[in-house]
């Protein structure tokens, strides 16, 4: 019982990986579909993050400080600009 468990989590995480590295990928080719799926995850890292940081470990320290940069450069206007050029084309000026 507890093998077959450990094997539906195994391929739980795997997939989740698997669609943040897909994310990622579609990201750097500023689609702009994986924004969200991304900001989720940030969003996500901060609430692991963010009590572990609390209980005084610094690992929770690294995971929320990068969870936070992540979501800023997710949010930054710059990027927004660069996903809506990659989207609809250069904006006439």
């Amino acid at each position: 019982m507890r093998a077959g468990f450990a094997i539906g989590v195994v391929v739980l995480v795997a997939g989740a990986a698997a669609a943040l590295v897909v994310a990622a990928r579609a990201l750097h080719r500023l689609r702009p579909w994986p924004r969200s799926l991304l900001v989720v995850a940030q969003i996500m890292a901060l609430a692991i993050g963010v009590p572990m940081a609390q209980g005084g470990d610094r690992v929770g320290w690294a995971i929320g400080a990068t969870a936070l940069v992540g979501l800023v450069l997710l949010l930054h206007p710059t990027t927004t600009s660069a996903l809506g050029h990659a989207e609809h084309g250069p904006r006439p000026r």
